[in-house]
């Protein structure tokens, strides 16, 4: 999901300070964008279903590229079964797990259901046979980080921008 935050009134009222207004406006805007990135990462992983050993909640993370008005920040998880947990998958369309995945439920069912080896080798195949066959409900965790949190983001970046104006009315009084 890609989301456009409008900074044009303060690009505006930063060029009237010229060069250094415009970097001291990018540079609030750049660190409101890692506020919410960082408020977003925080929220999806307390949103994010715990599984077989927390490693999807622990694998959330945000990294921003570009700097100023030109910063973007991405909130996600290297997971390979994050997207069809997020966004559900229809019954016939799951490819079952892979080897890695079946060790983890395996080692899932050993552990929580106390089964041996045998038993727990046994029901993850059963539980991978029925992913294919009859899908799964989306459990969406990163969208309703973004959607929960939006009147908060609005927030990170009204403060961002109190921020700058006052940072450069501090310039205007230097003159």
């Amino acid at each position: 999901m890609d989301v456009k935050i409008d900074v044009s009134e303060l690009t505006r009222f930063s060029a009237k300070f010229g060069a250094r207004g415009k970097a001291i406006a990018g540079e609030e805007v750049a660190r409101s964008m890692d506020l919410a990135g960082a408020l977003i990462k925080r929220s999806a992983a307390l949103n994010a279903p715990v599984g077989v050993s927390g490693i999807l909640r622990r694998s959330i993370g945000w990294s921003g590229t570009g700097s100023g008005f030109g910063r973007s920040v991405a909130v996600g998880t290297p997971i390979e079964y994050a997207i069809p947990i997020e966004l559900g998958v229809r019954k016939g369309r799951h490819p079952g797990l892979s080897r890695r995945g079946l060790e983890a439920v395996t080692l899932w069912f050993r552990r929580k259901a106390g089964m041996d080896d045998k038993r727990a080798r046994t029901a993850a195949g059963a539980f991978s046979n029925r992913l294919r066959r009859k899908g799964h409900e989306k459990r969406p965790f990163l969208t309703p980080a973004f959607d929960d949190n939006l009147s908060a983001i609005g927030a990170i970046f009204n403060k961002g921008s109190e921020r700058a104006i006052k940072r450069m009315a501090q310039l205007g009084r230097r003159r």
